[in-house]
């Protein structure tokens, strides 16, 4: 089709335009055509492009006004302005102000398109009125673009027959249906008064805007059309003055789609009673077939009743029903016998029925009341009611059981074998591949009341799910067993190799603790025949040496001339008598006692016995450290006269070295596992030497050497050792130290 050059001028310069924004030369989304576009251009536009949400400026008739929104129609089509959303989305300022747009007003619009829904929509930036403009010429509906929201916006011309009203406050809510498809009119009370009873079973035709009814998920439902004005609808053909005159129907016809009248009307059926659920639905039998009636009558039908109901033919199941239906009694009748066969038989002749392109006879059993034996697997409660799962000749049907409004009904337990009246039926897949056109996806049945099932037998208190729950358990318990006494065997061998292990250390230690201690016996045993033989030794040169000393003590006394002889002999005498008894003092540290030994007072004992000397020398002694607590396991005396021989060497040190600083300190430090004992002194220092290669000698003038010897024995005799180092104030050092144990039984650290 060619176009016209005004058109294609149009065109040309909305063209420009986008390309102009998209390359950032054009002032920004605010920049619009220079005249208003055809709403059809803009609803042609590809979505991707609608996206970017391009400036427009369209001029129309408005079809419908609302305060949020406005439909409006020019020429070439009809479009959805949406002010609510272009306010949220700050198309359109909050402050911005919005005319009095009223029906039929003439509006120029400015602002953005958008892909909208079923079709595009206008965001407006600003909206104003012009004058009054014609009521737009109605398009006739296209089913196609009509039934699938293409045709959204647009103002229209349908025709279709009432099935419902329902009022809404502000307007009427009709159901139709156009060529057997559903649609909604709107019909808006302010502009137009009408009976809504009047209208159900007319046929009308309606004009005026269209949208779309869709789900939470945006599918479509179905087409809503708007009427806002008395012309917009016409009753074309109106309906009987009374529903119970419309075409009498068997059920067996309606059933398979073959009701006599004119197709979409209301038609009539008689039948009985098997089931009824008030406000919602009446079942009805006759001649074998059955068939649900929805209502919203709230009479209270009875099984037996015989009913007419008049309504409208639902095609959607597998046997036709009736919706919006008006019911009344026309008879009371006796309940009808149930049909016996079982659901799995039913379905095969369905089955066979189905392939045979034949309908099955003498009834397909969809809707009629049956009656089988079953066994009950499973009970589901629900807000609807409670779901019993059956078996009936290895077929698994569902069956619903609805909640009574006055007690809940007592549901026999699982397993228990039953008679089971209710209303069958089977649910069918549309399926272009299977044979037929469908398939079967499982049978269903409406159980009316719990006097419909009858117990034919208590179920085994052994039920398979008990079985399998005991035989469950019992495995769980063999498995919990086993695994116990594997843990119990492991554990046990584990036990074995630790005490094994732990007999094998203790019978190690118990030699090396034998070793050493007939290593310890036999130096003890050495120890002892030294002494003894020392003892005897010095006890021999002891008594004449005595002897000696008093002789020459005698001849001194007596004033005999000897030059100084008698004089250096009892000098030297005295000097052999003093060793003798360190000799003796050194003996008896073969016999050392394991007590325990506090430091600190060893300390203070031993500082009583040098103060005399260290005050006849001018010599400070000091003392630092604990004078309590720090406890070992050992001999008092060994350790007060080795610490004592260390101040008397430390003083007579001093006081050979003649003047200058004369300060000895002795501390006692607590080490933890280590106790400490140092000696400083100022002294000369140390000669130079190990502490072995300086035994039984002496630097000074008068020394035998013995006390450092006496000093090591004694503290090897406590397992300690005794170091030599140089003193912080100058001279020599002597650290002891000593382990501390804890003996079971024993008092403190020791």
């Amino acid at each position: 089709m060619c176009l016209s050059i005004g058109t294609l001028s149009r065109r040309l310069a909305w063209w420009a335009l986008l390309f102009g924004i998209l390359l950032g030369e054009s002032a920004g989304r605010d920049s619009l055509a220079a005249e208003p576009m055809p709403l059809a251009e803009i609803r042609s536009l590809p979505r991707e492009q609608l996206a970017a949400n391009p400036p427009v400026l369209v001029r129309a008739a408005v079809t419908r006004a609302r305060r949020h929104s406005l439909f409006i129609q020019d020429a070439s089509a009809g479009m959805y302005v949406n002010i609510a959303r272009a306010r949220l989305l700050g198309v359109m300022s909050a402050d911005t102000p919005i005319p009095e747009v009223p029906l039929g007003s003439d509006v120029e619009i400015e602002g953005v398109a958008d892909p909208g829904g079923f079709s595009p929509i206008i965001l407006p930036k600003a909206v104003r009125v012009l004058g009054a403009a014609p009521v737009p010429v109605a398009s006739p509906v296209d089913p196609a673009r009509f039934f699938s929201g293409a045709d959204d916006s647009q103002f229209v011309e349908c025709g279709g027959i009432v099935e419902d009203a329902i009022d809404q406050g502000d307007h009427w809510r009709l159901a139709a249906r156009h060529l057997l498809q559903p649609f909604v009119i709107s019909v808006s009370k302010a502009a137009v008064e009408i009976d809504p009873s009047s209208l159900i079973d007319s046929i009308v035709r309606v004009r005026g805007p269209t949208a779309s009814m869709a789900n939470t998920r945006g599918e479509f439902l179905a087409p809503v059309v708007f009427v806002e004005q008395p012309e917009w609808l016409a009753v074309i053909e109106p309906s009987s003055s009374s529903a119970f005159e419309a075409p009498l129907v068997p059920i067996t016809d309606l059933a398979r789609f073959l009701p006599e009248g004119p197709v979409g009307h209301r038609v009539r059926i008689q039948g009985t009673v098997i089931h009824a659920e008030p406000g919602r639905a009446v079942f009805l039998q006759d001649a074998g077939f059955g068939t649900r009636v929805q209502t919203r009558s709230r009479d209270r039908f009875a099984p037996g009743d015989r009913v007419e109901a008049a309504g409208f033919v639902v095609r959607g199941g597998p046997v036709a029903e009736l919706a919006r239906a008006v019911v009344r009694r026309i008879g009371t009748g006796i309940p009808l016998t149930p049909i016996d066969i079982a659901p799995a038989e039913a379905l095969e002749i369905n089955l066979k029925a189905m392939a045979a392109s034949v309908n099955a006879e003498p009834s397909d059993f969809q809707g009629s009341l049956v009656r089988f034996p079953a066994r009950l697997l499973d009970v589901h409660s629900g807000p609807a009611g409670r779901s019993l799962v059956l078996n009936s000749e290895e077929g698994t049907i569902l069956a619903r059981l609805p909640d009574d409004d006055d007690t809940e009904p007592a549901i026999p337990p699982p397993g228990s074998e039953l008679l089971v009246t209710g209303i069958f039926g089977i649910d069918w897949d549309t399926d272009p591949l299977v044979a037929g056109g469908s398939a079967p996806r499982g049978m269903s049945l409406l159980i009316r009341s719990a006097s419909d099932i009858v117990v034919t037998r208590e179920p085994s208190p052994w039920t398979p799910r008990r079985l399998a729950s005991l035989l469950t358990a019992a495995a769980v318990g063999l498995a919990l067993v086993g695994g116990w006494a594997w843990l119990l065997r492991r554990e046990s061998a584990q036990l074995e190799r630790m005490v094994a292990d732990r007999t094998r250390e203790l019978a190690e230690v118990r030699r090396e603790e034998k070793r050493t201690e007939e290593k310890q016996r036999a130096v003890l045993e050495q120890k002892l025949k030294t002494s003894l033989a020392a003892s005897a030794v010095a006890h021999e040169i002891n008594q004449p040496l005595s002897r000696l000393l008093l002789k020459c003590r005698l001849e001194a006394e007596r004033g005999a001339a000897n030059d100084g002889f008698i004089d250096a002999v009892v000098e030297d005498a005295e000097r052999v008598v003093t060793t003798i008894e360190k000799m003796k003092v050194l003996l008896r540290n073969v016999e050392t006692r394991h007590e325990p030994v506090d430091l600190g007072q060893v300390v203070t004992s031993t500082l009583h016995q040098v103060k005399r000397i260290a005050a006849a020398n001018g010599v400070e002694v000091r003392r630092q450290g604990p004078a309590f607590g720090c406890v070992v396991e050992g001999d008092d005396v060994q350790l007060q006269f080795a610490v004592s021989n260390l101040l008397r060497n430390a003083i007579e040190a001093i006081a050979a070295g003649g003047t200058g600083r004369r300060e000895v300190e002795i501390a006692v430090i607590d080490g933890g596992d280590r106790a400490q004992i140092v000696v400083g002194d100022s002294g000369p220092g140390w000669p130079g030497g190990t502490l072995d290669e300086t035994l039984l000698a002496s630097s000074k003038p008068a020394g035998t050497g013995i006390g450092l010897f006496v000093v090591r024995t004694a503290v090897e005799n406590h397992r300690g050792t005794v170091t030599i180092g140089r003193s912080r104030l100058g001279g020599a050092e002597f650290r002891i130290v000593l382990p501390r144990r804890t003996r079971p039984g024993g008092r403190g650290d020791v």
